[in-house]
């Protein structure tokens, strides 16, 4: 098990705590993406934080679709990752899942859901990051690539909107699109709400813990 020491500021006593917070990765950037931003989040809200990156799939669809499929994937990554026995059962996960949302009709974004699970202290929160319009094209090429008995059709599509937009523009890429088409990368909107997330689990956990 992974120690975190976390401290208020410098000026207050270290308190050595048995957590380490462990996050999906697929490939090296996508990985980047999401462990830099959630890391650097924990240390900003604690002082001092060791966070650490583990492979865990989710069983919903390549694209999931809907606030009930993000969360769906975080928590199936979460319960994956501990099934699995690469952490102890009493150590506090966080997961990240990338989703698509029609928030107004025929307005389509993307947000990620960030979920954390801390079994010692029974604390379980979500965040969610901020919305990234799709064009409606992509949204198309995405459904129409998808076959209507694609087995996983009722928690999204059988292709990401990343790949759809490789496919268009392959200059682009789906790793961080994004930052291409919103002037925001994934990493700064995750960074801010898993400073979000940091802050409430701060939050909850019992005040001799944290100081």
């Amino acid at each position: 098990m992974e120690t975190v020491i976390t401290t208020l500021d410098p000026g207050m006593r270290q308190i050595i705590c048995e957590y380490a917070f462990e996050l999906n990765k697929n490939n090296n950037l996508r990985r980047e993406n999401k462990l830099i931003p959630v890391r650097d989040a924990f240390q900003k809200v604690f002082g001092k934080a060791t966070i650490s990156g583990k492979d865990s799939q989710a069983k919903t669809a390549a694209q999931p679709v809907g606030f009930t499929a993000g969360l769906k994937g975080a928590e199936d990554r979460i319960a994956n990752l501990r099934n699995s026995g690469e952490v102890s059962e009493n150590q506090t996960i966080v997961a990240v899942e990338g989703f698509i949302v029609e928030i107004i009709p025929d307005r389509w974004y993307e947000l990620s859901c960030l979920a954390l699970k801390d079994p010692t202290h029974g604390i379980e929160l979500q965040m969610f990051s901020q919305p990234t319009p799709i064009a409606t094209e992509y949204m198309m090429t995405a459904q129409e690539k998808t076959l209507s008995d694609y087995p996983l059709r009722w928690a999204g599509l059988s292709v990401t909107i990343g790949e759809a937009i490789e496919a268009a523009q392959p200059h682009i890429g789906h790793a961080d699109w994004q930052m291409v088409l919103s002037g925001v990368s994934r990493r700064q909107s995750l960074s801010l709400a898993a400073q979000s997330l940091a802050y409430m689990y701060k939050q909850q956990l019992p005040t001799s813990f944290v100081l």
